[in-house]
């Protein structure tokens, strides 16, 4: 994913927010001077989906960047390479996406 000026604006606010030294960007909750483990994610992740009353996980959240970036009318290909996948099959799903979501703006005009 591009690193924007606007991403670069709140990274600098979020990392004079932790401790000094640490050369992880995310660290962990309790452990000031290791990286946040997967399972954290996990747990917050399942913790949002209680509280919001629907399933939401970090692999959502993956197809819903590129469904929106299919939306906005991106090529496959450069989807494919800000997810990072290298493989030509893994890009198919995101296809789909583009495809429904070229049909969504088509019947917003008609």
């Amino acid at each position: 994913m591009p690193f924007t000026r606007k991403c670069e604006i709140h990274l600098k606010a979020y990392l004079e927010t932790r401790p000094n030294g640490t050369p992880y960007v995310f660290i962990g909750p309790r452990n000031k001077d290791r990286p946040i483990h997967p399972d954290t994610v996990g747990q917050w992740f399942r913790a949002y989906a209680r509280e919001l009353g629907f399933r939401v996980t970090p692999h959502a959240l993956h197809h819903t960047f590129a469904a929106n970036l299919a939306k906005r009318g991106m090529p496959i290909h450069c989807i494919q390479t800000l997810l990072g996948h290298e493989e030509p099959q893994q890009p198919r799903l995101y296809a789909r996406l583009y495809s429904d979501a070229r049909k969504e703006m088509y019947d917003e005009y008609m």
